[in-house]
């Protein structure tokens, strides 16, 4: 199980936090941007702001539990935190010696301001461990305290403050202490999280729908595609949309988008926007491949009447080659109950 996310469909959204609510995060009081060519490719988006936190919640039923993140700062401080029951660990930069750390577990490695690293944390539910793997690098093992026999899931928060009781301040002013570089402007980009252990760097691809391939679903804005209604960024749900009320009804489409990169194919999703009417007693079935390339994967998702974000993630099969994903087909239909 395994939830991805390169953020590419938050760019030039107003409402950002609202959009990060329906998409099962939540934001913090500080204001998070979206911002487009601050990714790590010079085209991406990432999320950026100061004072920042974005919490989502992830099941860990096996043995292993893991999240990953691209990471650039402008000054050291807090990066992540985990939470485990009642026991939070947080990953942080020490501003005096620049190591990291995960809670008062020193590391060795020296990440660089201002340059993208990849940063991946994991929990080993027999061991009683917590990895911090740095690039790929294991670089810290920490010692976990909380209770983890009957753990079904984990919390994980980008951004916060790390922890006073393990660090020094970055300033004293009589009575007063201050830790100044968690204020900083901190970006993130390229998310994952997995019930299941740590699977190295990655980089996600958000490709658009470009061409309709087979639409059966009303399209309610005039003079356009199917598609182009969908690839709007930010969408505009109440007035650029599509819509059906007949089980079985299907909506295909391709992607002229390139992928990041050639790198070998980790893991492939559909992600969707969608609500339904009270009175339609119906599922969303989401889907990819079964035209060319990857063999069709499906899975059916009960839908709420508020609009919602689904994240329909598939763990990687043979099938998912670089060719194979760009000619694969993706999209939805009505699925009953």
């Amino acid at each position: 199980m395994i939830h991805i996310d390169g953020f590419e469909q938050f760019r030039n959204d107003g409402a950002l936090s609202s959009s990060l609510v329906r998409a099962d995060y939540l934001p913090g009081p500080y204001a998070i941007t979206a911002v487009a060519g601050r990714g790590r490719l010079a085209a991406a988006t990432a999320l950026s702001g100061k004072n920042i936190t974005l919490t989502r919640k992830h099941p860990f039923t096996g043995a292993q539990f893991s999240v990953g993140f691209a990471f650039t700062f402008i000054a050291r401080g807090a990066l992540a935190t985990v939470t485990l029951g009642e026991n939070k660990y947080t990953l942080w930069l020490d501003a005096n010696d620049g190591l990291a750390r995960i809670n008062d577990t020193r590391g060795g490695a020296l990440p660089t301001i201002t340059r993208w690293y990849y940063y991946e944390i994991e929990v080993d539910r027999a061991a009683g461990v917590m990895r911090l793997f740095i690039n790929n690098r294991l670089d810290i093992e920490h010692p976990i305290t909380a209770d983890l026999a009957g753990l079904t899931e984990a919390s994980v928060t980008l951004g916060w403050r790390a922890p006073s009781e393990f660090r020094p301040p970055d300033r004293v002013d009589g009575d007063n202490q201050y830790w100044d570089n968690d204020d900083a402007v901190k970006t993130f980009d390229d998310l994952y999280l997995r019930d299941g252990d740590h699977i190295g760097p990655l980089m996600v691809s958000t490709r658009f729908p470009t061409n309709d391939k087979h639409v059966e679903w009303f399209l309610a804005a005039t003079g356009g595609s199917h598609s182009a209604s969908l690839a709007l960024q930010p969408p505009k749900p109440l007035d650029n949309y599509v819509a059906s009320d007949t089980i079985g009804q299907e909506e295909r489409f391709n992607s002229g988008q390139e992928l990041a990169n050639d790198n070998p194919v980790i893991a492939t999703g559909v992600l969707v926007l969608a609500r339904k009417s009270p009175s339609l007693d119906a599922k969303l079935g989401v889907f990819i491949g079964g035209q060319a390339g990857a063999a069709l994967r499906e899975d059916d998702r009960t839908l709420e009447s508020e609009w919602r974000t689904q994240y329909v993630c598939f763990e990687q099969v043979p099938g998912d080659t670089v060719i194979g994903v760009k000619q694969a087909d993706f999209g939805f239909n009505v699925s009953s109950t």
